[in-house]
This record gives structure tokens, C-alpha cells and sequence, in this order.
């Protein structure tokens, strides 16, 4: 059986990497599979700005030599330059530059460190296990370095055919294997820890393939979207990151484009703000003064005008926002709810006053987690005209962080093979502020982008408390000239309905009660890529129980 190293960790893999592994599993024991190699950049080279390289697999043979592979899930399309997702995103560096860099430092490392090696045949590769052969792809002359699904099936006559006669590595039997023995010495020797920054980077770029694969692949989510086609009225209810506000918005667009004027409404104020800006860049947000007669379609957006810590303050705001919708005269065809769960009965009414009636295609589409509700009196229920439909798969949150948002709400674990780090946990013993001031400095050192951190504060009652720690903060960012000078604390219910890269939870109290359950469950899914929760010894334990041992 094929060797590793370093030998293989009782970690997870990215799917991607698994399709590969597991044929490489299958060669003989003359093969050793070096995994997870990344390398510090040479001063001389200009890497886009990265300072390490990197690769998934090499692949050494004492006859063959080397084969560098990069492996990479999802689906993507050459655009004659360069690599892109299916929602057109660039990938830099794409797998076979990658493969290439890792090639030309370790010849060069060879050259200069090991001489006695000699001559190195070198072959690199790209692995994409979710996609068939696509022609043309990839840079001119790198053709039959793409390594499709079908080629993936049988790696080793896959291997053979490119090796066959040629670019064997020379000299005697003896020789070949001391050549091998010294390089893997140079290889491990090279080898870097990769920093959480780029951890954190790694696993948000799967969470966005992820989403991607979610909106144009997904049947179970798009089946959805064409049965909102035959059924005016919806309710779609998900637990946390199952794409609820994202299939709101795309719902919203498709209305729009069609020539509704549609009404989109979140209790969340911030939130709000998000979803004007991505209306806007879809030139569908309503424009100031615009004639509703006139236009053909648009989107306009309302929220909450203050922001709420309470139910009685979420209840105040409702019925403030009804009474101003009640003589508001404006008139809509379409009406969008996001995080209905935090909706009155009162101001669902409002809403549907805004409606034309006399129209006979007035569309009604909701969505939200009954899990995530602030408690109300009066809460609004969707009546038997609303055809009611589930969301199942999760698609924010990396696998750690999941656990930690399945345990909180008790319900089964579902795998979704996003990796990503650990969640961290940090004992709270003194003063908070403190604790993050030491946390974030920790994190510059690691590679972190702290402009990605955004702090998550259960004290839904403690203006002072909020503002003690925003302070504390930008004094922190100041002080040690830190990145990420953007950072602001905020409470739960600011940042119900939205997503940051990396969370920290700062979490008062030490009861597991129902109550704190639905709180962590609620902003421990806010995170996608890292989650770090700083809670007394009582919440940190309930949380290890959602870590496999």
C-alpha cells in the first residue's frame, strides 16, 4: 500500500481531495504520497500578493518520479485566461498554477539543497472529480494535464499511459530509492503549517462553492423556486443556513424582472441595508420618487426602524411600522417576507394592505425558522391558503460549526463535507474585553483579516455593555496597529439573518436552559468559515458535547 506523508491525520478531507485519495489508496507500496504541502514563497517571486504555495498531493516513484496534483470540487469554466466558478468568479491561482509553483520551487530547492539528486522527472496535473471532459479547458499546452471523473476512476493506468516509455528517472535500482529516500527529506523539510487566516480562507471558498452548487444544482431548492411558479401564496421554512434569505432574493429578482412591483420586508435593519445594495446592483431597487404607474417592475425594501432587543420592543416597532404602512399609498403586487418568524399578525396585515387587491396574481412568499423566533403575543401563522414547503440542506456553515448549531437545536447531524477549523473555545475568567484584545492580536499573527471578524454580543439589554466593548475594540485595533479596523460588536438580534466569515460569540451566563440554546443556536450560525465562543465553563461544556472525540 502506498505510503503518506506525514502519515494521515484523523481529520477531515475535502471532498474534492477523498475522490483522489481514494485511488491513490489503491497503488503499491513503491509509491509514496506526500498531502498537504505548502511551501513559503521565495523572496524573488510575486505570488498575487500570497506568501506560500502550495499543494494537495505529490506523488513520488523511485522509476516514475514525481506527479504534483491539485485537486478541486465543484464546477468551473475557462474563460480563454482564466478559471472561474460557475457564478463567474475568478479562482487565483487555479489548480494547475498551483501544481506549477509547487514544481519550480521544489526543482529549485533540489538544485540547491540536494544536488546529489540529479535529474527529477516532473509532471503536474489538475484534478476536477465533479466534472466530465470539457474542451478547450485550461492553459494552452496544460490539455492532457487535466484530470477529469472518468480519468479519476483509474489512476494508476491513468499514470501509466502518461509515463509510458518516457521521463524515467535514471541511474540504478539503489540509486533511484536513495534519491527518493533524500527527497522526501527535502520535501518534509519544506513543509509549512498552514496559518488559520488561510484556513479560514480555504473553508470560506467551499461554503461559496457550496452556495453556488446550492442555487444551480441543488433539485430539492430549485424544485422550489418552479413550485413558487404554480402557487401564489408560500411559506418556505429552513433551519439556519439552509438559503432561506438567498432564495428570498432570487425569489425578488425573478418577480421583479417579470414586471412586479414587488415589496420585500425583514424585520432586521441591518439586514436590510445588505439587501438594498444587492438589489441596487441588480438595477431593480425602487428609486426615490419613482411612479408606480410607470415602472415596469422594481423592488422595494423596508425593514424595522429601530433596532429591537426585546419582544416588547419587537412588538413596539410592529405596530409603529403598521401604523405607518396602514397610510402608507403605495401600491405592490408582490410581497416577500424574510425571517417571518418575527412577524406579528398586526403588521402582516399592514403589509397585505399595500397589496392590489383587484389583481389576479398577487404574490405572497415567506420565509424563515420558527427555531430562530423572538417570543411574541401575537405572532403571525400562515393560513391554509399558503402552500407550506421545507428547506433541508445546509449550506453556510463548515462542519465544525454545524455540529455546534445541530447540538444547540437538537436535532440530527447531517454531514455536509464542508472542512474547516475547529471551533475554538476560550474560557472566560475575567474581563471580556481583555480576552478579545489578546484574541485579535493572536489572530494578526496568524493570518486573519480581522475586517472578517465581526463579534456577536449576548447582552440584548446592555446598550452600556455593547459600547464598553466597541471601545475597547478600536482601542485594541489602534493600540497594536491591527487589521480590520472595521470590527464592531453586535448583539444577536442586530445580526439575526446575516453572515460573517469568522464570528467570535461572546456569551454571558452559565445556565444550558431552552432559552440559551435557541440564543447559541442562533448566532453560532451566523459564522461560515470560524466560530470562536468565549462563555463560562457550564456553556463551554454543553458545547464540547457537539465535538466528536
Amino acid at each position: 500500500m502506498v505510503q503518506y506523508m506525514p502519515p494521515i491525520a484523523n481529520e477531515h478531507w475535502y471532498e474534492s481531495e477523498i475522490h483522489v485519495r481514494e485511488v491513490v489508496d489503491l497503488l503499491d507500496d513503491e509509491w509514496v504520497c506526500f498531502h498537504h504541502i505548502r511551501f513559503l514563497k521565495p523572496p524573488n517571486e510575486k505570488w498575487g500578493g500570497r506568501n506560500f504555495g502550495e499543494i494537495d498531493f505529490l506523488l513520488a516513484h523511485p522509476t516514475y518520479g514525481l506527479f504534483g496534483i491539485e485537486a478541486k470540487g465543484g464546477r468551473y469554466y475557462w474563460d480563454q485566461t482564466s478559471l472561474r466558478t460557475v457564478g463567474g468568479k475568478v479562482i487565483d491561482p487555479d489548480p494547475i498554477s498551483q501544481a506549477q509553483r509547487a514544481k519550480t520551487f521544489f526543482l529549485d530547492r533540489i538544485a540547491k539543497r540536494k544536488p546529489e539528486i540529479g535529474f527529477v522527472p516532473w509532471n503536474i496535473f489538475a484534478a476536477f472529480p465533479n466534472m466530465e471532459s470539457v474542451r478547450p479547458f485550461g492553459p494552452p499546452g496544460f490539455e492532457d494535464a487535466i484530470v477529469w471523473n472518468t480519468d479519476i476512476a483509474d489512476l494508476q493506468k491513468f499514470l501509466d499511459r502518461i509515463f509510458s516509455g518516457r521521463h524515467m528517472w535514471g541511474g540504478l535500482p539503489a540509486t533511484r530509492k536513495r534519491s527518493l529516500q533524500l527527497l522526501q527529506r527535502l520535501i518534509m523539510s519544506e513543509r509549512q503549517v498552514p496559518s488559520l487566516g488561510r484556513r479560514v480562507r480555504e473553508t470560506a471558498g467551499d461554503v461559496e462553492i457550496a452556495t453556488t452548487v446550492m442555487l444551480n444544482l441543488n433539485e430539492e431548492q430549485m424544485s422550489l423556486v418552479r413550485d413558487e411558479n404554480r402557487h401564489l401564496r408560500t411559506v418556505t421554512s429552513g433551519r439556519a443556513g439552509t438559503g432561506k434569505t438567498t432564495l428570498a432574493i432570487h425569489r425578488s429578482i425573478q418577480l421583479a424582472i417579470a414586471g412586479h412591483k414587488v415589496l420585500f420586508f425583514t424585520p432586521n435593519v441591518y439586514l436590510s441595508t445588505l439587501i438594498r445594495e444587492t438589489f441596487r446592483a441588480e438595477d431593480l431597487l425602487r428609486r426615490s420618487g419613482e411612479d408606480d404607474e410607470s415602472a415596469l417592475g422594481f423592488i422595494d425594501v423596508i425593514s424595522l426602524d429601530a433596532v429591537t432587543r426585546t419582544p416588547e420592543d419587537l412588538s413596539r416597532a410592529s405596530e409603529e411600522l403598521a401604523n405607518r404602512l396602514i397610510a402608507d399609498s403605495s401600491v405592490y403586487n408582490a410581497l416577500i417576507i424574510d425571517e417571518y418568524q418575527d412577524v406579528t399578525a398586526n403588521l402582516f396585515d399592514a403589509l397585505s394592505i399595500l397589496l392590489e387587491k383587484e389583481s389576479l396574481d398577487i404574490h405572497v412568499h415567506a420565509f424563515g425558522d420558527r427555531a430562530q423566533a423572538t417570543p411574541l403575543t401575537d405572532p403571525w401563522m400562515p393560513g391554509h391558503e399558503f402552500n407550506v414547503m421545507a428547506l433541508g440542506r445546509q449550506c453556510r456553515c463548515s462542519e465544525p460549526i454545524q455540529r455546534v448549531v445541530d447540538h444547540a437545536a437538537n436535532i440530527e447531524h447531517r454531514p455536509n463535507g464542508i472542512v474547516g477549523p475547529a471551533v475554538e473555545l476560550i474560557r472566560s475568567t475575567g474581563e471580556p474585553l481583555q480576552i478579545v484584545e489578546r484574541m485579535l492580536s493572536y489572530r494578526d499573527h496568524q493570518g486573519m483579516d480581522l475586517a472578517d471578524i465581526t463579534p456577536l454580543v449576548l447582552v440584548p439589554d446592555d446598550n452600556e455593555r455593547q459600547i464598553e466593548l466597541t471601545t475597547g475594540i478600536e482601542r485594541a485595533v489602534a493600540q497594536k496597529k491591527l487589521v480590520g479596523s472595521r470590527i464592531s460588536p453586535k448583539t444577536a438580534d442586530q445580526f439575526k439573518g446575516c453572515e460573517s466569515m469568522a464570528v467570535v460569540l461572546w456569551i454571558e451566563g452559565t445556565n444550558i436552559d431552552e432559552e440559551m440554546q435557541r440564543y447559541i443556536y442562533m448566532t453560532a450560525s451566523r459564522a461560515k468559515a470560524h466560530l470562536t465562543i468565549i462563555a463560562s465553563e457550564q456553556i463551554l461544556e454543553f458545547v464540547r458535547g457537539a465535538i466528536p472525540t
